[in-house]
């Protein structure tokens, strides 16, 4: 049984840690070819897509499927994925409250025990898929006859003087609000509430049920210490060696959003200062990772880095690839 134990453990940590490390950037460079419009090669292109589906677990390839059950305009598919989450949290909260029902312990500190970590792990997986479609609304292809046309669907203008479109950004920026920035802000004050708990190694109901978050990280290495110099007893440790930093699954969030969100709305789309900005980015990231290395394990710090010079690398060719797009070279 012990060994049964130690072998559950060690698949949960590695699901995890490829959640934290990997998940992010497979899914960014996913992206990357419709946020920068960079003209990758046949079989580069041809890999991304296998790529796509396995880390989105195929929820992305639905089109085809939503047009058949009466939702294949682009807005209907934006409000199909916002109602997702609330469906199944309410799922997940009638289910657990029936079970404590049956156990005769319902409570709401079993309550969020119970469901919380659930909760978060789906949010977890969705956020990012909702936050692509919500930004999917401001990529329109280049004017034709001084109208553009929105990708994700070529029957809408992209102009604001429509009432259709005009329905299409406000549900697209509420979208974003609540799953983009409003799930990081969700995230930060659950950690913030937490804080002592995680630090002190002292769990508690909320600790243990939001654990997904920092399990693979230092106990110091919480959000709000960003900007703070290490406590001095801390000790002789991995921890007192290196400069705190933010909780990196808050992070991994942000850089996400950045990258294949803001970006989508800053400058003009397609340009070379975009992407350059966007490689600029990467670095920085990168930079402030291998100073902070905020795992527990260096193996998982070695992991992080490695994967955030491949994304690097991978924006570097990318400028290559525009490049010789625009000279033709």
């Amino acid at each position: 049984m012990l060994c049964v134990s130690r072998i559950r453990s060690s698949v949960h940590d590695v699901v995890t840690l490829h959640l934290f490390n990997s998940r992010g950037p497979d899914m960014l460079v996913t992206k990357i070819e419709d946020v920068y419009e960079v003209t990758l090669p046949a079989d580069v292109r041809q890999f991304l897509s296998y790529l796509s589906f396995g880390v989105s677990l195929g929820l992305t390839d639905t089109t085809s499927v939503l047009t058949c059950l009466g939702f294949g305009s682009y807005l209907s598919r934006l409000i199909l994925w916002m109602l997702v989450p609330p469906v199944l949290i309410g799922a997940i909260l009638l289910g657990c409250i029936v079970r404590l029902v049956c156990k005769c312990s319902l409570s709401c500190a079993a309550l969020v025990d119970s469901a919380l970590p659930l909760i978060v792990r789906l949010l977890f997986l969705l956020y990012p898929l909702i936050a692509n479609v919500a930004f999917e609304a401001f990529s329109c292809y280049p004017p034709l006859d001084d109208t553009k046309f929105l990708i994700a669907d070529v029957s809408i203008q992209c102009d604001l003087e429509t009432e259709e479109y005009v329905t299409i950004s406000a549900t697209a920026w509420c979208a974003i609000g609540v799953y983009a920035f409003g799930l990081l802000a969700l995230n930060a004050a659950l950690l913030f509430r937490a804080r002592e708990a995680i630090r002190k190694q002292k769990p508690t109901p909320l600790s243990s049920a939001i654990r997904f978050l920092y399990r693979e990280y230092e106990p110091w290495a919480y959000w709000w210490e960003l900007v703070s110099p290490p406590r001095a007893n801390v000790g002789p440790s991995k921890a007192a060696l290196r400069h705190p930093c933010s909780t990196c699954a808050q992070m991994e969030m942000l850089r996400r959003l950045v990258l294949v969100g803001v970006f989508v709305l800053m400058g003009e789309r397609g340009s070379i200062m975009q992407i350059v900005i966007g490689t600029a980015f990467c670095a920085i990231y990168m930079l402030i990772q291998m100073q902070a290395g905020p795992h527990a394990e260096t193996s998982d710090d070695y992991l992080a880095n490695g994967c955030s010079f491949a994304l690097l690398i991978f924006f570097l060719c990318c400028i290559i690839f525009k490049v010789r797009t625009l000279t033709s070279l």
